[in-house]
């Protein structure tokens, strides 16, 4: 039987100083759970498909086949305490035609080499559940949420332990994902989430490739479609992650990172007209690691201050390319802050911020292109170098690049500590209790 995992992580991110716990809870079954057979029908209310009758709220509930029929839940009322979808063979649930389902801990892709499947189309059709939601445990998840249907939960994951590859879908005006806390895409696993045509996804925090050797992809693709943080979102904290917003679709969050720490290699793209990423605080690409921000096609970013390559050692590139795509920060921009930074404008492409600096710190170094008709950097405050002051425009007119390496002793700016410890304030978010309870009462 596989062991059930709580989440609790300390929000606060630095290069240095990473808080991640894990607290392990194995539990011996204090009761019989009922089993879906399928003997009967596909019909989840009919007893004769269960191995105990109907299950109940004080029922744990596991389903391990699809043979001979499948489960569906067309009506309102299904209940259970923890649900399992995929234990060890492969499982299939379908919430339809305003059909409801209520538990506690659910899982799909329990245990390594499960695969399990679950769906929740149309309008009224909801599953809720009252504690943590895995797509993807230890097995294999597949999740799609389409044409109206909502799902809620605690903490989400997609993709947990190395040995799951799963996805989550999110389709069609009206359809929803609620984390009231957290959202993990490839927490230790291979986590995929596609948020597409009108489709809605919202967290507190968001991750996308947590553990090194973990991989992450994400998509918001579509006008309508929107993956909206109320916290922070994370591209890359110890593993690779690929982020696409194209088509009109958004995504939002008060501080955005791409590439946390020496273990991540991650890349953004945002991509068309209408596609936006709101960062409402600071922006960091390449925080100490590898990160890569491409903005093209009229699409926007905007942020409050940024860093390209943040700490000693990470490289970041950002690309601004093409008529009416944007990079707006309403105070200041640092090229090469303590790692090797790139910023490249191109095709008409736009910068702008209060302040921005070309090779910050010392030992950093920082290089600026703006290049091709319409193309422009828009910094009211220039400062490439200690002995050189450009116009307060670059436009390609002056077809400029400008490339310093620092060599006096520098330090990084007050504003960037205070907002640091302000926006990063250390948080310590368990599950555990919950999760203890929830697997007591569900394995």
């Amino acid at each position: 039987m596989a062991n059930f995992s709580g989440w609790q992580f300390q929000h606060g991110l630095t290069a240095t100083s990473i808080a991640l716990g894990m607290v392990m809870v194995t539990t011996t079954p204090s009761r019989a759970f009922d089993a879906w057979t399928g003997a009967t029908s596909t019909d989840w209310f009919n007893a004769g498909n269960w191995s105990a009758g109907v299950p109940t709220n004080a029922t744990s509930t596991r389903i391990d086949t699809v043979a001979p029929n499948a489960t569906v839940v067309g009506t309102a009322g299904a209940q259970a305490t923890g649900l399992r979808i995929g234990v060890s063979g492969t499982a299939a649930l379908t919430i339809q035609t305003g059909g409801t389902v209520n538990n506690t801990l659910g899982i799909i892709g329990d245990n390594a080499g499960s695969t399990g499947t679950a769906t929740v189309d149309g309008a009224g059709s909801t599953w809720t559940n009252s504690s943590d939601f895995y797509v993807g445990h230890y097995g294999n998840g597949t999740l799609t949420v389409s044409n109206g249907g909502t799902l809620s939960n605690v903490v989400g994951f997609v993709g947990r332990y190395s040995t799951s590859t799963s996805t989550a879908t999110v389709d069609g005006a009206g359809s929803t994902w609620t984390n009231s806390s957290d959202l993990l895409v490839g927490y230790a696993g291979n986590g995929t989430l596609n948020i597409r045509n009108g489709g809605t996804v919202t967290s507190d925090w968001g991750f996308v490739a947590l553990d090194p050797g973990s991989t992450g992809a994400v998509t918001v693709d579509g006008a309508g479609s929107a993956w909206t943080n109320a916290s922070d979102f994370v591209l890359g904290y110890d593993g690779n992650g690929t982020l696409t917003v194209r088509n009109s679709g958004t995504l939002s969050n008060v501080t955005g990172y791409i590439g946390n720490s020496s273990t991540s290699t991650s890349t953004a793209t945002v991509d068309g007209a209408g596609s936006t990423w709101t960062n409402s605080s600071g922006f960091y690409v390449g925080f100490d690691a590898t990160g890569t921000l491409n903005i093209k096609n009229g699409a926007a970013v905007t942020s409050t201050f940024a860093y390209i390559a943040l700490i000693s050692g990470p490289t970041g590139t950002v690309t601004v390319d093409g008529l009416g795509s944007s990079w707006t920060n309403s105070d200041f921009l640092r090229v090469g802050e303590g790692g090797a930074g790139t910023l490249n404008i191109t095709n008409g492409g736009a910068v702008s911020n209060t302040e921005g600096r070309i090779g910050s710190s010392a030992g950093s170094t920082g290089t600026a292109t703006v290049d091709g008709a319409g193309s422009t950097w828009t910094t009211p405050r220039p400062r490439p170098s200690s002995t050189e002051s450009p116009p307060a425009r670059w436009t390609s007119s002056s077809a400029r690049t400008a490339c310093c390496r620092k060599t006096c002793s520098s330090r990084i700016s007050a504003s960037w500590s205070s907002t640091r410890s302000s926006a990063l304030a250390s948080r310590t978010r368990s599950a555990s209790s919950r999760c203890a309870s929830a697997s007591t009462s569900s394995r």
